[in-house]
């Protein structure tokens, strides 16, 4: 009896750990370059890969050279933090008004604008990965949305002819696309998860039950 009762609670505590989100995987491919993303742990990471080499026939694509902002929505999260990059809650538009492009009003997620030192948008290169630190909310990236704003040069703006403003522009067309990922269970939580199965096999063997 004692050992029936030790199994059965093992396998209820594999079974809870493995159903909690452990850690998340996500990936797109859009027009020769992949975006990844994964999180877990207080760390969401976005991964671009290839961003230099995608079809140079694509007017989305063509002469692009850096980042100026990008935006991730539906992850659940807050109290995000990037260095080097200001975090805001507003929406990225793709029309910022002078050095904040994310100045779309509120919006379900967090957008970061670059501010190094010199103050501009980040240089392209064929590998970037941005680690963002979140401190509040629960991880969900069941279904993330991502949006980049990608520029010519550094300083491409267009001067309304009203009010003599300098806006950002995007070039081609702002990247806005979810990512679907998947929960990935931590390797510890599937042994647990396979010690307390395979234990209750056995005891069930032993009782005669099978």
């Amino acid at each position: 009896m004692k050992l029936k009762t030790a199994l059965t609670a093992l396998a209820i505590a594999a079974t809870t750990v493995v159903s909690a989100p452990a850690s998340w995987a996500n990936s797109l491919s859009f027009e020769g370059v992949t975006f990844n993303l994964t999180g877990g742990g207080g760390t969401l990471t976005l991964n671009i890969v290839n961003a230099l080499s995608g079809p140079s026939g694509s007017d989305d694509w063509l002469n692009i050279n850096y980042i100026d902002a990008f935006m991730i929505k539906n992850t659940g999260v807050s109290g995000v933090s990037l260095t080097d990059w200001t975090s805001s809650p507003n929406q990225l538009n793709g029309m910022g008004t002078g050095s904040v492009p994310c100045d779309g009003g509120a919006s379900t997620g967090f957008c970061f604008y670059h501010t190094s030192n010199p103050s501009g948008p980040l240089p392209l290169t064929n590998n970037m990965t941005f680690n963002i630190h979140y401190t509040t909310g629960t991880l969900d990236l069941s279904l993330p949305h991502l949006q980049v704003f990608f520029m010519e040069t550094a300083d491409q703006c267009k001067l309304n002819k009203h009010t003599h403003v300098c806006n950002i522009i995007k070039t081609g067309s702002l990247l806005s696309q979810d990512i679907p990922g998947n929960n990935v269970p931590e390797p510890a939580s599937l042994m647990l998860l396979g010690a307390g199965l395979a234990g209750i096999g056995i005891w069930r063997r032993k009782s005669g039950q099978i």
